[in-house]
């Protein structure tokens, strides 16, 4: 029996980082050995996805001061909605915690549903490298925290990983 995942993330191709490439590995490596995955990410103005595996992408824009990465705009994406409406999914991935975990997580919700979230980075020091408010970097991150408490499996790329999602708490 072939299961139907979907690997959500805010940073994917043409960006090329350790979570867009890791998202698109599992996609890949499922999609060729197990079953149907898919990715689901922001659209980029102009690139054309060439990859083996279907890819849903969602309205976005640039992130101020953060160029390339992008700020997804699903829900006033009425094609998106209604695409990702009719994927037929077993599992959801959230591989970021924001915009994409939250439709992953809302997802898991509507089709009770297992979501598998991975903690990837130290957050407390990428929001500290554009925000200068330690107040907000502790509700961005107690935010963050929450979401990860609301899934029902987390995962982490290794030991180190793993003991900063510890000492958060």
């Amino acid at each position: 029996m072939k299961i139907t995942t979907g690997q959500f993330s805010d940073s994917y191709f043409p960006i090329m980082d350790g979570v867009g490439m890791t998202a698109h590995n599992y996609a890949y490596w499922l999609n060729e050995k197990y079953g149907n995955s898919c990715i689901i990410a922001p659209k980029v103005k102009e690139y054309k996805d060439i990859v083996s595996y279907p890819v849903y992408r969602f309205k976005s824009v640039l992130v101020p001061g953060m160029n390339p990465y992008r700020i997804g705009l699903p829900l006033i994406d009425v094609r998106f909605k209604k695409e990702i409406r009719n994927i037929g999914f077993d599992l959801v991935h959230a591989h970021c915690p924001f915009i994409s975990g939250n439709v992953a997580s809302s997802l898991s919700k509507r089709l009770d549903i297992p979501l598998v979230a991975t903690f990837h980075t130290k957050y407390r020091e990428d929001f500290k490298k554009v925000i200068n408010n330690e107040v907000l970097i502790d509700f961005m991150l107690n935010m963050t925290l929450d979401f990860y408490k609301s899934a029902d499996f987390v995962w982490v790329p290794n030991k180190t990983t793993g003991q900063t999602l510890t000492d958060y708490g």
